[in-house]
């Protein structure tokens, strides 16, 4: 979520990820990630993790009262990568960075 957090200060970084733009009636968007650094395509629908009892989305959510569906599309295009939520629950920003941007990352430990 940092690393969405990060691209969001570039719009145009966002926008680049995504090959649908709009909401659209069928619920379906396609997204580009970077995967082993090749370019790749992944489809997801709108139908995203709900929890009824807190009448929240149960992953991530938008930080006001919008609509605004981008994080929800990115995070569901990243768990279905990996197979699953519950294996993208830990990580670091500069392991998102290249699959999102297709920029190569490195970490520093000082």
């Amino acid at each position: 979520m940092s690393c969405i957090s990060s691209l969001a200060e570039n719009e145009d970084r966002v926008k680049r990820i995504f090959i649908t733009k709009e909401v659209n009636v069928a619920g379906c968007y396609a997204v580009e990630l970077y995967l082993n650094g090749e370019k790749r395509t992944v489809v997801v629908d709108d139908y995203f993790p709900y929890d009824p009892y807190k009448e929240k989305w149960a992953m991530s959510k938008p930080s006001d009262d919008s609509n605004e569906i981008w994080v929800l599309i990115i995070e569901k295009a990243w768990a279905k990568v990996f197979g699953s939520y519950q294996r993208v629950e830990a990580g670091t920003a500069g392991e998102a960075f290249q699959p999102l941007t297709g920029c190569p990352s490195q970490a520093f430990i000082h």
